[in-house]
């Protein structure tokens, strides 16, 4: 049976635009192929939605709480894997070591 990987993480701000580049900046540096991207717009916060193959990664924005939630969902456990190093390493150089 195949592992399901599950990542979550909340970063503070909301920079959408830059953190959609950072995103698929981290999907590409892992070797994860991206097969579809949509997003969403509204007063409410924006979301992003890449297609990857058996999986996705979405961004949320949540102005008002001034949180942006991460969430990676990978069936491919060598590609979660650098993800998560390339996540860590970004988070650490634009956020410090502050676990939210």
């Amino acid at each position: 049976m195949i592992k399901h990987n599950h990542f979550s993480e909340w970063l503070l701000g909301t920079n959408y635009d830059w953190l959609k580049i950072k995103m698929q900046d981290i999907l590409i540096q892992s070797n994860i192929d991206i097969l579809d991207f949509s997003e969403h717009e509204d007063t409410r916060g924006s979301t992003g939605i890449w297609i990857i193959p058996h999986g996705s990664l979405s961004l949320h924005t949540f102005p008002f709480r001034e949180r942006t939630f991460i969430e990676l969902s990978c069936f491919d456990h060598a590609k979660y894997l650098d993800f998560i190093i390339n996540f860590r390493e970004f988070r650490q150089d634009n956020f410090g070591q502050t676990k939210l």
